[in-house]
């Protein structure tokens, strides 16, 4: 089963707003790989304010980690990943 983790500082995303991205990243994933949407688990960390940093500096970044079995083609793989980062936008 894949599972994607979105790492973010406490409180950046809202309930709805991590809602919305866990059912995009399940339907994106859904609709590329042919799988049904029970078979993607999206899991939200929330680090404190001062865990979290980009070039040395405290930041408030949205982080998405995906981890999906391996064997998909090039391309489905290079669409999932452009899909879901838009997606995080």
């Amino acid at each position: 089963m894949p599972v994607y983790t979105c790492t973010t500082v406490k409180s950046t995303l809202s309930a709805d707003t991590k809602a919305d991205l866990a059912g995009e990243v399940t339907r994106i994933h859904s609709m590329i790989n042919h799988v049904p949407g029970t078979y993607v688990n999206v899991v939200f960390h929330e680090l404190a304010a001062d865990d979290v940093y980009t070039d040395g500096r405290p930041a408030q970044p949205l982080l998405i980690n995906g981890w999906v079995r391996t064997g998909h083609p090039e391309a489905q793989s290079s669409q999932l990943v452009a899909e879901i980062a838009a997606a995080a936008s």
